[in-house]
């Protein structure tokens, strides 16, 4: 009904009822397991005889020892981060008490320390001391201060942008190319001789992944008129086309203003 926590080892099972009127009972024996965070597992009991002469039987276990103890502390959510020294983890004090609500004197406050590898991150979590008296959950927080966190890992970024080009899935794949046998003459007493190239990989560039055709300066500048379209550095258009327009009060982003020539470059 109840499997219980923290055991640190299978607990005894033991049974009391009531007798068949006129007989004597006879207490079956049963043995059953703990899984790994100390609880009764039902999925392992063995009955190893099935007693008798009962009308009704009740099955008990033994209290667990390390009742009021910390059976295990777990960490989540350990994140990519790194750290000089180990954050300390502080535990509340235990709530159990007497009948006059006085703390019992017996309550012993919980110990744990993170455990880190040799790049500064949190592997996993250790009980240095179970403690005793608690009676719920207890509710722990880190208590080291920010500076043992290296804020920014030491790591190296690569950001591929593919501005103003096609979506591909892959842009560089790896293409292995096979042995290839040359020949050539070698520079020693033997003859000619096979020379072989290694396997090795290159990476090349996905042939669709290239500039979108219709972000292109013609196919952009639609039918809009010479004076109110984006333009490239020289009009490529004649000076008897700008007609009255003054080269110089065309914008310079449009038109080489200082460009005294006859004729601008035509496309």
């Amino acid at each position: 009904m109840e499997p219980g926590f923290g055991y640190a080892s299978a607990p005894a099972v033991t049974f009391n009822g009531i007798d068949i009127s006129g007989q004597t009972g006879v207490a079956p024996t049963v043995t059953i397991g703990i899984d790994s965070k100390g609880r009764l597992d039902q999925d392992n009991i063995t009955i190893n005889t099935e007693g008798s002469n009962w009308s009704n039987l009740f099955g008990s276990v033994a209290a667990n020892a390390n009742e009021g103890q910390i059976a295990e502390l777990e960490a989540i959510g350990k994140s990519d981060k790194r750290y000089t020294t180990a954050p300390s983890i502080v535990f509340p004090e235990p709530q159990a008490k007497d009948a006059l609500g006085n703390l019992l004197s017996s309550n012993v406050t919980a110990t744990a320390e993170f455990t880190l590898d040799s790049e500064g991150e949190i592997t996993g979590v250790s009980i240095t001391n179970p403690g005793n008296g608690y009676i719920t959950n207890p509710e722990v927080r880190l208590g080291s201060a920010m500076n043992n966190e290296i804020r920014v890992a030491d790591q190296q970024e690569i950001l591929d942008l593919s501005l103003n080009h096609n979506d591909v899935p892959q842009i560089i794949t790896e293409v292995k190319v096979n042995p290839r046998q040359t020949t050539g003459s070698i520079m020693t007493s033997t003859e000619a001789a096979d020379k072989f190239l290694p396997e090795h990989r290159v990476k090349v560039v996905n042939s669709n992944f290239r500039t979108i055709i219709n972000n292109g300066y013609k196919q952009r500048k639609g039918s809009d008129t010479f004076f109110t379209s984006p333009r490239l550095y020289n009009t490529n258009q004649t000076i008897a086309f700008l007609g009255s327009n003054t080269i110089e009060t065309i914008n310079s982003n449009d038109i080489n203003k200082y460009n005294t020539s006859t004729f601008v470059h035509i496309e």
